[in-house]
């Protein structure tokens, strides 16, 4: 089974907890004192995000890609649900969930950036046990990199494309 711990960021608060989907499992959780060096200088709306591939076949790569596609699914739902911005702040590792001393496992450590404002969003308001399919999820990525940019040209674009799809 592989982890992917992010960080990740949004316009409102994400209450901690667990949830699963097919083949993921995700683990919302604060950035403290207890977890981080300097997790008292994180506002609310900056959580880290486990999320565990239950299938152990996969490689390092696929697994990478695989979660990391599930992590923006997921941010997807959040900025629809919440209407506001939500984006992986940082990647911070990925690697088997479980190791055993001595032994040597694979681990990749990638790296990014910080900031944001509050409003408290319940993991249930995401509707992630919902089918959505594949032109409904690039909606939602589009709706959310309009969400996310920050100049108003980026903006056009992707919601003129959003509406465009839909059209």
């Amino acid at each position: 089974m592989w982890r992917l711990r992010t960080l990740i960021r949004s316009e409102i608060v994400i209450e901690t907890g667990e949830f699963s989907i097919p083949q993921v499992e995700f683990k919302i959780f604060d950035v403290n004192k207890q977890n981080t060096e300097n997790g008292e200088n994180f506002p609310p709306t900056v959580r880290y995000c486990d999320v565990y591939l239950l299938d152990t076949q996969e490689d390092i790569f696929e697994a990478f890609a695989f979660l990391y596609d599930e992590i923006n699914n997921f941010l997807d739902r959040v900025s629809f649900t919440s209407y506001g911005r939500a984006n992986i702040l940082q990647i911070l590792s990925i690697a088997p969930n479980k190791v055993v001393p001595n032994e040597e496992f694979d681990m990749a450590l990638p790296q990014v950036d910080i900031y944001r404002k509050t409003i408290n969003l319940n993991l249930i308001n995401t509707k992630n046990e919902i089918n959505i399919n594949f032109a409904q999820q690039r909606w939602l990525r589009l709706l959310r990199l309009g969400l996310n940019a920050y100049s108003e040209e980026e903006k056009f674009i992707s919601y003129y494309s959003l509406l465009e799809e839909i059209a």
